[in-house]
Order: structure tokens, then sequence, then C-alpha cells
């Protein structure tokens, strides 16, 4: 878990509440990370903290990025709601055991999942229905 997640212009979506967005989780998921590596008590409380933090940040940004994709009529909306689905039930499972006894294991295990899902989820799907997304607002701006 040596790695920190910058903010890189590859993961930008041009749809400004959802880089916002990315951005906060990033910065929690660093910040989750920087705690883990603390290795104090006081330092593994507020992992914990920033753990639960991540999954309610999980919930608000699925529910953001969906309400673009019924605003929009996407055409893949269903595929991608299922994936937030599967993430978001990872997460909770993996949080859960982590509150119970916050083993290297399963911290790790957590940390790799939210790695892949930046690499894959971020950078395939978001940016796939970011460019759908713009096209579908900019034909509704020329039209009124």
């Amino acid at each position: 878990m040596d790695k920190i997640f910058p903010w890189e212009p590859m993961l930008e979506t041009g749809i400004d509440v959802v880089d916002r967005q990315h951005m906060e989780f990033l910065k929690h998921l660093n910040l989750f990370i920087l705690r883990v590596k603390g290795g104090q008590e006081s330092s593994a409380q507020a992992a914990l903290e920033e753990l639960d933090y991540l999954r309610y940040y999980i919930q608000l940004h699925f529910s953001t990025e969906e309400g673009y994709m019924v605003q929009s009529n996407d055409r893949q909306y269903r595929e991608h709601q299922a994936e937030h689905k599967h993430l978001a039930f990872q997460v909770k499972a993996l949080s859960s055991k982590i509150h119970e006894d916050s083993s290297r294991e399963e911290i790790q295990e957590l940390f790799e999942l939210l790695n892949q899902w930046v690499k894959d989820h971020i950078l395939t799907w978001d940016l796939q229905f970011s460019v759908r997304y713009r096209t579908w607002a900019a034909e509704r701006k020329k039209q009124g």
C-alpha cells in the first residue's frame, strides 16, 4: 500500500460534478491510506472513520452519476448501475470485515479493489459515459 492516488488529467470526464466527486473520493482514499500507515491507535480509529466516509461517498457519487445517466437516457445505464452495485457490495463487505478485525489482509484487499476501480471503472466506464453525455448535452443545447 505504498501508492497514494494523485488526481491526473486522464481521469477527467468533463462533467464538473463528477470530476469534483472523483477528486474528493481520491482525497479521502489517500487519507485512509495515510491513516492506515500511521499504525497508531488514534490513526486506526481515524482510518475506520475515513473508511465509513468512503462507503457513504461511494453511494453519493454513484447516485449522482446514475442521475446523469437517467437524465440523458444513456443506453448503458443498467450495466453501469450493475457495476456500481457490485463495487458498493464489495466495499461494504470488506468494510465490515475491517471493522471487526482490521487485519492487513482485508485492508490490502480493499486497497486493491479501490485501485482497480479507479483504473477500470473511471478510466473505462465513466470516461465512455462522459463522451455520450457531453454529446447528448451539446445536441440538447443546439436544439434549444
